[in-house]
């Protein structure tokens, strides 16, 4: 809110608000934008409900879920996605359905059921799929499903059209120590992959982490791009 207000950003005319997973750090904003804004639709996952957790240590978690108060004070204003939806003109929605290619670490961020705490298998994060001038722009969030899964998916769902950019965190660092979580050669496996499904441009930042960036970025040159909070694009010279 702060940083929109920065941008010269009206919040309160905002008409959609997608969360692209039930985590915090994405959704924890959500009770305050409520409040500011009277009107906009919220489309995500109906898995958001369920209970999640990262994993401190072999004895201690963090709840680091979104507030289910605020989902049902705001019910009427929720919409929940359960496959390939067009939300507005343009604007699609999907959940990841491909998972024959890499998916990131996951053992530290688990899911609630039953009583019992689970590896986390993230049915909750969605993609974003704008489709402009007949090539399309991909949003992924966290990629916890696995950036290239999620890139095959939307070709599956949109097999006449390319990927013109892709935007999102990796998920190739742990959130509280900064480290990369996966091996340098796995990440410079993932970089060719993302390079043939991307026509133009990839932006990654947040959890991709810099040690991750460097590596993919030494990989795809110029079509890289960090991402950064307040960063403006131009689809049409991305």
């Amino acid at each position: 809110i702060d940083n929109a207000g920065k941008l010269g950003i009206d919040l309160s005319l905002v008409d959609i608000a997608v969360i692209s997973h039930a985590h915090h750090d994405h959704g924890g904003g959500l009770a305050d934008f409520l409040k500011l804004n009277s009107k906009a639709a919220v489309f995500l996952s109906p898995y958001v409900k369920g209970e999640y957790y990262f994993r401190k240590s072999e004895t201690e978690v963090d709840y680091i879920g979104l507030r289910q108060d605020i989902l049902e004070k705001y019910a009427a204003r929720m919409h929940y996605i359960t496959d390939k939806t067009v939300i507005a003109p343009g604007v699609t929605l999907m959940p990841t359905t491909e998972h024959s290619t890499f998916i990131p670490q996951r053992s530290m961020i688990l899911q609630k059921k039953n009583g019992v705490y689970e590896i986390d298998t993230f049915e909750h994060e969605l993609i974003m799929v704008i489709e402009e001038g007949g090539l399309l722009h991909v949003f992924t969030g966290c990629s916890h499903n696995g950036v290239i899964n999620m890139a095959l998916t939307v070709n599956k769902e949109f097999p006449s059209k390319k990927i013109q950019t892709l935007t999102g965190g990796f998920h190739l660092m742990n959130p509280r120590t900064g480290k990369m979580t996966e091996k340098e050669e796995t990440i410079r496996s993932i970089a060719p992959m993302l390079g043939e499904l991307v026509v133009s441009r990839i932006y990654t930042g947040h959890c991709t982490g810099s040690e991750a960036l460097e590596i993919l970025q030494a990989a795809l040159g110029d079509k890289l791009k960090p991402l950064s909070t307040g960063a403006v694009f131009d689809t049409e010279n991305p």
